[in-house]
């Protein structure tokens, strides 16, 4: 007899609790897991995983606006750091804490709920639309840095003139 088919195991962690439903208590809702939220985070910057995990907490009825304040501030210290590193030495470091990072908060803030959300039979969040926030945060993030880059420069003495 394996594990799977075993009538007497012990039920799974969380089982006794319903999926989560939205905070009406109506539909049942998806979330995001933590590999989503670090895959969000790999191709848009802390904000973007951090919008993921918001949309996690929406949809069980939590508030969300501090969890994207914190992305955005880990966003915005993150690339003040990569400007500061000189250049020659990799900012592979700094990408990679950022994602570890990423992935040790969401283990911790939404770990346990994400898995037994799935563990119930709950649905899973859309891989693509992960992506999908990931790649509009990154070109956030372009626009912003080269639209600063572009007013400094018109700023400067030099631009003006002078």
């Amino acid at each position: 007899m394996t594990g799977s088919d075993n009538p007497y195991r012990p039920p799974p962690p969380g089982a006794d609790a319903p999926p989560a439903t939205d905070a009406a208590g109506g539909r049942a809702v998806a979330l995001y897991t933590t590999g989503q939220v670090v895959l969000a985070t790999f191709l848009g910057t802390p904000l973007a995983g951090a919008l993921v995990m918001a949309l996690n907490d929406r949809r069980v009825g939590r508030p969300a606006g501090g969890t994207v304040l914190l992305g955005a501030l880990a966003t915005a210290l993150l690339t003040g750091l990569a400007f500061l590193i000189p250049d020659g030495i990799p900012q592979l470091a700094l990408n990679v804490a950022a994602l570890l990072g990423m992935h040790r908060v969401c283990n911790s803030v939404q770990g346990e709920r994400v898995q037994a959300h799935l563990a119930q039979g709950g649905e899973r969040g859309s891989s693509w639309a992960a992506v999908g926030i990931g790649l509009a945060c990154a070109a956030a993030l372009v626009v912003v840095v080269a639209g600063g880059y572009v007013a400094i420069e018109l700023l400067r003495p030099s631009a003006m003139g002078q």
